[in-house]
């Protein structure tokens, strides 16, 4: 995972390193500063290994008397440089101080030994009268000892030319720093190291109201187990500072004690569990997870052997694990950075300076390096970055993943509205689909209702409309079986009603065969010249055979011969003059051929009731009828395939008013090759 570098160190360094490093510099300016130009003035300390020479004496068993120490020659005792370490053992051990003369006056000289959490000290020092013995150490109650204070003081007045005996024994590491003061100078100079503690307590008491308003806002458990890290590790700082007892338990010692040796479990135990926190080993190395989570939980059983006074057997595995833990979790960092997890790599710096501030101070435990105050006293102020280093780490991770969140919710959003985009797309689009599939079925239904209308209107047609020459053939036959005819002229009557019956046959066929020939996709015209009167004549056969009307034609400006398709125009006239025949009543019949417009105009006249109004469009539509044509009689047809004649030819068939009753029918054909010519 690639971490923008910039906003890291911008969060990381700003303030929980501004923070760390300036309280280090505080603290440690504070101690090199020393005291006041008075304290600058004093006689300065003579120190233990260096002003004050001494030799060692290790007694195994620690059943050694101060007579049969005193008694053995100084070659028996190991000589040192420096302050005194011996590592985690449970050896008592003799220093025998050679003092110098300016040591030996009749003023008071103040021993000071540290550290504070020595289990037992005794000093034996040489008087008037004998050796005089004095009692220190972290189990004796604070009012039995010499001097309220953190460190052992030992008010001294060493005289004759023996040397000084100093007899310690601890169950935890035996170290011992010391030095002789003048008394005016031991208090100058323990102002200012009473306030560098309090800065040092003042900045631990604000990370721990940081760490605990983190848990209280983010409810996470890696904040938790830092707040712990930090409360037990601080607590144990304090208990190694001596003010358990000088603050808290003055008069239980052996409270003190056991606090600060439970302290150092459950500080190394959480100590471990923030490792698993940062480096989420869980995932990243779940097999080492395990040993982490086992090792913790050692400590956390350990801290039992402080009550059990077993402490002395587990003291030495309790620090060593912390930095082993410590260095495993520089390494595993590292791994994890060079895995694309740049994070990673402010975890392994924080850890590997934790480590190199914890190591001298482990060495000097173990008695593999000398003793140096600093560099013992080093992690403890270590310790107040690496907090603010994890926890500012932690809250960039924080920070990290809430900006990642925004980019998923953002991204989310985006997607989802281009899917809302999308999806109203698709709606739209099958809703169109839908509509144009709803429309094609309609349509279809609607052709569908068409056909069948038309078949229901064809097939009432033609029973009635051929039903009726039928019955008159029929009847006219029966009747020349049954009543033979009178005479010649009786048989031409009947011959001649036959005859006409036969014609309207022929005629209804015609239009018939003509509508479905004009309907069909491949109709075309067959263009021929033809002579005009004949045709109409021939047409108009069905007025000349009919009783009740008479032809009256008009030839006078028409042409002698028109080209169109003479078998479509012969059925429209037809047409024309059946329903004047049919629908005009008795009467004439006038058909009028003439040119207008280099166009061919044909009207045909009766004498009937006319057309209303309201059907002047109506008729010209397939099977529709005037509201005036008699019930049964017609079936709509005629002047539907007559205007399909009409539009074939490219011409027009339109129904004009008369000022004499009855109908006028105009039918315009256009001269072959005109733009209007349908081929």
């Amino acid at each position: 995972m690639r971490v923008n570098i910039r906003d890291f160190f911008d969060l990381l360094i700003r303030w929980p390193l501004i923070a760390g490093f300036l309280a280090i510099f505080l603290l440690v300016g504070s101690v090199h500063a020393g005291g006041t130009p008075e304290h600058d003035r004093l006689a300065p300390p003579l120190r233990l290994g260096v002003e004050l020479p001494y030799g060692v004496l290790v007694d195994p068993t620690g059943k050694l008397s101060h007579e049969e120490v005193a008694a053995l020659p100084s070659e028996r005792f190991a000589k040192y440089q420096g302050a005194f370490a011996a590592g985690f053992t449970t050896s008592a051990f003799w220093l025998r101080v050679d003092l110098p003369p300016q040591a030996k006056t009749n003023q008071e000289s103040w021993l000071v030994l540290s550290p504070p959490f020595i289990d037992s000290v005794q000093i034996f020092e040489s008087t008037a009268i004998g050796w005089r013995r004095h009692e220190g150490g972290d189990l004796l109650p604070l009012s039995t000892r010499e001097m309220d204070s953190r460190d052992f003081v030992f008010r001294l007045k060493p005289q004759g030319n023996q040397p000084l005996y100093i007899r310690v024994a601890s169950t935890s590491t035996v170290i011992l720093y010391g030095a002789l003061w003048q008394p005016a100078a031991f208090a100058t100079q323990a102002l200012p190291e009473a306030r560098n503690w309090g800065l040092y307590f003042g900045t631990m008491a604000f990370i721990g109201i940081l760490l605990v308003g983190l848990v209280v806002i983010f409810r996470q458990r890696r904040f938790v187990v830092l707040l712990l890290t930090c409360l037990f590790n601080y607590g144990m700082v304090a208990g190694l500072q001596g003010f358990h007892v000088w603050l808290l338990w003055p008069e239980s010692p052996q409270l003190a004690s056991m606090s600060l040796g439970i302290l150092v479990c459950l500080g190394s135990a959480t100590g471990i569990l923030l490792v698993r926190e940062c480096l989420s080993l869980s995932r990243s190395f779940p097999r080492i997870d395990k040993l982490y989570l086992a090792t913790a939980s050692l400590l956390v059983i350990g801290a039992l052997s402080v009550p059990l006074n077993l402490y002395h057997w587990v003291a030495g595995w309790v620090t060593l694990a912390t930095e082993l833990a410590s260095l495993g979790a520089f390494i595993m960092a590292l791994i994890l950075a060079l895995r694309d997890n740049r994070l990673q790599l402010a975890f392994a710096l924080a850890f590997l300076v934790h480590f190199l501030a914890v190591a001298p101070a482990l060495a000097i435990n173990f008695g593999l390096l000398a003793p140096s105050r600093a560099m013992h006293t080093l992690w403890q102020y270590e310790l107040i970055p690496h907090m603010l280093v994890i926890a500012g780490i932690f809250l960039f991770e924080i920070r990290r993943a809430h900006v990642q969140w925004v980019s998923e919710q953002n991204e989310a959003l985006l997607a989802t509205r281009e899917a809302k985009t999308l999806l109203e797309a698709k709606v739209q689009e099958r809703t169109r689909d839908l509509s144009l599939a709803q429309a094609s079925l309609q349509y279809a239904l609607d052709n569908e209702r068409q056909a069948l209308f038309e078949h229901r209107q064809f097939m009432a047609m033609v029973s009635h409309e051929f039903r009726t020459p039928l019955a008159v053939i029929d009847a006219t036959a029966n009747n020349l079986t049954e009543v033979p005819p009178q005479d010649d002229e009786d048989l031409q009557m009947r011959a001649r009603q036959v005859l006409r019956a036969t014609r309207r046959l022929t005629k209804l066929t015609d239009t018939c065969l003509a509508d479905a020939r004009l309907r069909d996709d491949a109709f075309a015209l067959h263009w021929a010249d033809v002579p005009l009167e004949i045709l109409v004549r021939e047409a108009a056969d069905i007025v000349i055979w009919s009783a009740k009307n008479t032809l009256v034609t008009d030839f006078s400006r028409a042409p002698e011969i028109w080209r169109c398709d003479p078998a479509l125009l012969r059925i429209a006239l037809s047409n024309l003059l059946d329903n004047a025949v049919k629908y005009g009543g008795p009467g004439e019949v006038k058909v009028s051929v003439a040119k207008a417009d280099d166009d061919l105009l044909i009207e045909v006249s009766d004498q009937g009731q006319g057309i209303a109004e309201a059907d002047r469009i109506r008729i010209f539509e397939r099977y529709q009828r005037g509201v005036n044509v008699p019930e049964g009689k017609g079936g709509g047809l005629g002047l539907a395939v007559i205007r399909m004649i009409a539009k074939a030819h490219g011409g027009s068939i339109e129904l004009r008013t008369k000022e004499t009753p009855g109908c006028l029918f105009a039918l315009r054909l256009p001269r072959q090759g005109s733009d209007d010519v349908q081929s």
